[in-house]
Parts: C-alpha cells; sequence; structure tokens
C-alpha cells in the first residue's frame, strides 16, 4: 500500500470520526426537557384499578419504542442505560394520564402487559426489580426555573413515587425513599390479563414545603417517569421514560432534566353540552264556539213565537 493510499485512508478514517462526533453532538443538542399540561378533575375518579374515558379524559402522554431518542426515551437496559435493540422490545408503550385537584396530583397509567411479574412489592427486596413504574415530582418547578443543572435536576421539594402490585399476593404496594408515611396516598393496580393500570394521587398536604394553600392554575411542576417491564425472571428488562434522574445510569451528556408540568384549569374530562330541542307545540284543532246566552237569546224568543202561533190556531180549530 503506497503512502497516498495511506494518507487517504487516514483521512477517510479522520472525516468519518469527526462525522460521527458531530451526529452525537447534534443528537445531544436536540434533547431538550418537554413541556405539558395537567388539566383539572372536577370530579374525583374510582380509584378501581379501571381508567376510563368517562373518568379521566384522553391520555396526557403516550410514550411508544419507535427508536427515536428525545426526552421521551426509547427502551433502555442494563444498568448501563444503554439503548435496547428495537427488535428485541418491539413496540413497547404506555399511555400517561396527568391531573390534578385541589387535593391532590393524580397519575395514571397504563400499559399493555399479558404477563405480569412483581416480587418485591412486599418490602423484601429491591422494589424496582419488576414491572413498576416510578416518578418524580418537584413541586418547587423543574430544573430550569430552579437554575439547577440537568443532570442535578432535582430540587428541595423533590419525592420519588414507585407503585407495583405484587406476583406473589396480588396487592398493591407504594415505596419511597423520601418519606415513609403512605396514609394519605391513593393507588390502585390492576391487570385483567391484558393490560396493566396504574391509578395514583399524590397529597399536595405534606408533599410542598412552600405554600400548599397556592397550588392553582398555572402552578408549574417538575416530574419526571419511568416505567420498568419485566417477565417470570427475577429482574427488569429495560425501562421507558420521559424525563431524566429516575433511573440514573445514564449518560449525563444525553439528561434533559425533568420535565415541565403546568396545572391548567381546563377540565380533564369534557362533558358534551347537549342541545335541547325546542319542545313539539301542540296545536289543538280549531273549535266552533258555542253560542253565547246573549247570541241564543233571538232564537228562542223566536221559537216562543211560534209556539204561541201553532197553539192558537189548535184552539181555534178545536
Amino acid at each position: 500500500m503506497n503512502k497516498i493510499t495511506l494518507r487517504r485512508l487516514s483521512v477517510l478514517a479522520l472525516t468519518i470520526a469527526i462525522l460521527s462526533l458531530s451526529v452525537s453532538a447534534v443528537s445531544y443538542a436536540d434533547r431538550r426537557f418537554e413541556k405539558d399540561y395537567a388539566l383539572y378533575f372536577e370530579t374525583a375518579p374510582v380509584f378501581d384499578g379501571v381508567i376510563t374515558a368517562e373518568e379521566w379524559g384522553e391520555p396526557t402522554l403516550v410514550l411508544i419504542d419507535d427508536g427515536t431518542v428525545p426526552s421521551s426515551f426509547s427502551m433502555r437496559v442494563n444498568d448501563t442505560g444503554i439503548l435496547a435493540d428495537p427488535s428485541n422490545t418491539p413496540g413497547e408503550q404506555c399511555s400517561i394520564w396527568l391531573r390534578w385537584d385541589k387535593t391532590y396530583f393524580y397519575v395514571g397509567v397504563t400499559y399493555p402487559d399479558t404477563a405480569p411479574f412483581h416480587q418485591y412489592g412486599d418490602g423484601s427486596g429491591e422494589f424496582w426489580n419488576g414491572d413498576v413504574i416510578q416518578f418524580g415530582t418537584d413541586f418547587g418547578g423543574n430544573f430550569e426555573i430552579q437554575n439547577l443543572e440537568p443532570t442535578a435536576s432535582w430540587g428541595p421539594e423533590y419525592k420519588l413515587h414507585l407503585f407495583a402490585e405484587c406476583s406473589n399476593d396480588n396487592q398493591d404496594y407504594a415505596f419511597s425513599y423520601n418519606y415513609t408515611d403512605y396514609s394519605k396516598l391513593r393507588y390502585a393496580v390492576n391487570n385483567d390479563g391484558a393490560v396493566t393500570t396504574y391509578e395514583t394521587a399524590i397529597p399536595w398536604e405534606g408533599h410542598i414545603t412552600d405554600n400548599p394553600a397556592g397550588i392553582k392554575d398555572g402552578k408549574i411542576i417538575g416530574f419526571a417517569f419511568t416505567i420498568l417491564f419485566a417477565d417470570d425472571s427475577s429482574d427488569y428488562y429495560g425501562w421507558l421514560g420521559w424525563g431524566d434522574n429516575i433511573c440514573y445510569n445514564q449518560l449525563d451528556e444525553s439528561r434533559v432534566g425533568n420535565n415541565q408540568i403546568k396545572l391548567s384549569s381546563a377540565p380533564a374530562v369534557t362533558i358534551p353540552e347537549v342541545t335541547e330541542e325546542p319542545a313539539d307545540i301542540i296545536v289543538a284543532p280549531e273549535q266552533t264556539a258555542a253560542p253565547q246566552t246573549a247570541d241564543a237569546a233571538p232564537v228562542l224568543l223566536l221559537a216562543l213565537v211560534l209556539s204561541a202561533i201553532y197553539l192558537t190556531r189548535r184552539n181555534r180549530q178545536n
């Protein structure tokens, strides 16, 4: 191989390396936190492990493993947080509902799952090793509002919440690193053989250190979400997320921080307006008015006169 060929190969290799770095940089640069709204519950849902449009409205988010890497991540695996081979996890997805009222912040989730598996819901092991949802709430706002770096995006009002149904006893469990009193949490987890449903509610009281009474339309919350997937093994095989810093083994340069959720007074469930049709007006058929007493007087008088004439003639003949 001559020097010219080597030189050309070196230039080609350098060009490929630069292009690779450029693509990576662009990919990371395109990653940024996202924004969405939590709509208002005028009527709180029933916590029965079933989410319906009549109770919850339409989902806020639908996360799908389509191989792209915006803030809504593709499937990640192992403790390295690397992207999974899409062919191994085809079409993993979940739907998320974000809602609120004066008492609670609600998170509902549905995930197609014909073989739910979770062994650690009773607190005997690592809670996250199985089918489980994890989401972080920062009632002080998302990282940008608090002037935090995306790699350390949780502020002092951060709470982490985990919910699962245990395969051992089919009971629902909650877990958190940040508090131990679950008495005010509301949650129900259910699998009907095809779909796992999570209904959860985090009380404002006790979870906001700065003015709980200030929860209102326009309030901004930092939020990130992860759902972990498992089968019949003793560990999860991957996760799908929205926002960062739930599963921490992810490259810092690819983080986006927690996302920004704004409370909205718009109703979660829109009741269709029923336009009442005007009542049918029943028109009675026209009736001939009965003659009044004054109108009948001439007729009666004529009858009396005729009767008198008839009687007079009859008497004369007799």
